[in-house]
């Protein structure tokens, strides 16, 4: 069953295996597929009924149940993922495609919830995500870049850790640039060069402990990034 409008409209019903069939790899008939389409090609008399084609036409909704469309991706990089998922060209089966130009969700009320049970993926040129409070990621890992999953070789310092052993380390050299600068010989005959690398020292470490605070703010921890 095929319903047209007279400005390249239509929705079709079918399940049947014809020339004309926008799904060619049904397994028999029987298989329901429902495609809505706007912004069809014109027919060249205007009587002629058109077969859907979700690379041409302007917006498009396939409804299918074991069906292959021939689709073209816009894009089919997946870096991100150790197995990427089959093409839309290649997939055979229950599933619903969109295609148009652009495709805009707008909750105006409530939420909108995406949830797969396996893969879900992303590809664009550009990814931007803003919230007004905050962006949340958890998983078992996470990873930031194709070589970080693939290598595992270079894990996230943790800034409170970081500044925690860093005071430590900075008060120690202190403690050592304070005795170096009061250093003197058996016979209690100062070490001139020792003394003034300790000033220089413990001038450094003094510069060197302001910039962190264990526990606060300070320049070295980031305010809106956080780890675990």
């Amino acid at each position: 069953m095929i319903i047209e409008g007279r400005l390249g409209q239509s929705i079709r019903m079918t399940g049947y295996d014809t020339k004309r069939e926008i799904s060619k790899n049904s397994d028999g008939n029987g298989e329901p597929l429902t495609v809505i389409t706007n912004g069809q090609a014109p027919t060249d008399n205007g009587f002629d009924s058109l077969v859907e084609d979700p690379n041409i036409d302007k917006s498009s909704i396939y409804l299918a149940s074991n069906n292959q469309i021939a689709i073209k991706q816009a894009r089919d990089r997946y870096e991100a993922v150790n197995e990427p998922p089959l093409r839309a060209d290649q997939y055979k089966g229950a599933q619903v495609i969109i295609s148009s130009g652009r495709l805009y969700f707008n909750a105006r009320e409530e939420d909108i919830n995406m949830t797969s049970k396996n893969l879900m993926t992303v590809s664009a040129k550009e990814i931007g995500l803003d919230a007004e409070e905050y962006i949340g990621l958890d998983a078992k890992k996470i990873y930031l870049g194709r070589r970080a999953r693939e290598l595992e070789a270079q894990p996230v310092i943790m800034g409170e850790s970081l500044e925690v052993f860093l005071n430590q380390l900075l008060k120690d050299l202190q403690s050592m640039a304070r005795l170096m600068s009061k250093a003197e010989t058996y016979e209690k005959e100062p070490i001139p060069a020792l003394r003034i690398a300790g000033r220089v020292l413990k001038a450094k470490m003094d510069s060197l402990l302001s910039q962190i605070n264990p526990g606060g703010k300070s320049q070295l921890k980031s305010r809106k990034v956080f780890t675990e």
